[in-house]
């Protein structure tokens, strides 16, 4: 989800409340929800909490999934999927590790850092530094499994994830492929605006004041202050909301996607982060296939990044697809494809 588009859009639908008085905040959350997916698990395949350390230090949660006729003798291929930003390991990025694994290959979901169980305060923090390293940090732990080929780690990011997964790619030459989900440019939106529609000197200057003055608010208030979450889990999309915001609402925000540890809050000043930061390049020459809704409003976010990439590279346009279609719709993700593509490695 992107803060600067849905976040303020939501606040009338407020339920749950968010805090970052401490780093016991994620504790809490595993307290109230337990073990609880948006997706159904499949029979062929096992599912183990794991966790590991980032260079940071702070600790990622992630989930473990493994077909149940895997052999351990042998090194086998391994898959990443990190959860989009302000997303859970317990929403779609579980359930492509599940569809992975139910294919043969090791898979591994993770929360980014101060996100879902996952550590790291202030909470709802972004950083896209951090959150390439968090991929760096799974590619770690799961070259260190006797039964993963370190030769054979591959990457998939889910919309936002996907830029923070281009960055790591891009100087981690661990990951030998990559495939990014309609993604979401966070940087390039905290910069310019959805459409790139802050494109004036005098419109990035004002967005740069405000962004200055929340850290002024951070400071007088002695906390980070958050914008407001997502609400309980709705039967359908309030009216009023913008194109790609009522795409991803559709899914984080009612029964389809929500989950509990996915509240949709971020913090405010994290934005100043992401403007300063360009994550998004190119891999050159690792390999680096694009797949994208027909009517996702950031399709044009991908197609750019397409075509500022080198070769090999590869784009695939899904026909009638909604932006959150390639979340959960298992009919039409090319999951499939995705196995042949990492089997080149």
């Amino acid at each position: 989800m992107t803060a600067s588009v849905i976040a303020s859009l939501m606040g009338s639908l407020t339920m749950w409340s968010c805090s970052n008085s401490a780093d016991s905040s994620v504790s809490e959350y595993l307290a109230t929800s337990g073990d609880t997916y948006v997706f159904d698990m499949s029979d062929a395949v096992t599912r183990e909490h794991v966790s590991f350390k980032n260079r940071y230090g702070f600790t990622i949660a992630a989930d473990l999934y493994l077909p149940k006729n895997i052999d351990k003798n042998a090194k086998n291929i391994a898959i990443i999927m990190g959860a989009p930003y302000g997303g859970v390991k317990e929403q779609c990025a579980g359930l492509y590790a599940m569809e992975i694994a139910k294919r043969g290959y090791v898979a591994l979901a993770f929360d980014h850092s101060f996100n879902g169980a996952s550590s790291g305060t202030p909470r709802y923090t972004g950083s896209s530094d951090i959150f390439a390293e968090d991929y760096s940090a799974a590619v770690d732990y799961l070259g260190s499994l006797p039964y993963v080929d370190r030769n054979k780690i591959g990457a998939i990011g889910l919309g936002s994830s996907a830029c923070f997964a281009m960055h790591a790619a891009s100087v981690d030459k661990r990951i030998k492929a990559l495939i990014s989900v309609n993604m979401i440019d966070m940087d390039r939106i905290c910069r310019v605006g959805m459409y790139d529609k802050e494109i004036s000197d005098a419109a990035r200057y004002e967005k740069l004041k405000g962004l200055s003055e929340l850290r002024w608010n951070d400071v007088d208030s002695g906390h980070v202050n958050l914008t407001d979450p997502i609400g309980a889990a709705l039967d359908s999309v309030p009216a009023g909301f913008e194109p790609l915001a009522a795409d991803l609402f559709s899914y984080y925000g009612t029964k389809r996607g929500w989950h509990v540890r996915a509240k949709g809050c971020f913090a405010k000043s994290s934005m100043g982060s992401f403007r300063g930061f360009i994550s998004v390049g190119d891999v050159f020459p690792t390999p680096l296939w694009f797949l994208v809704s027909e009517k996702s409003a950031a399709r044009y976010m991908t197609e750019d990044i397409y075509n500022s990439c080198r070769d090999p590279k590869g784009i695939r346009v899904v026909t009638g697809a909604t932006h959150v279609d390639l979340y959960d719709r298992t009919d039409i993700i090319p999951f499939d494809e995705f196995i042949g593509y990492f089997k080149g490695m």
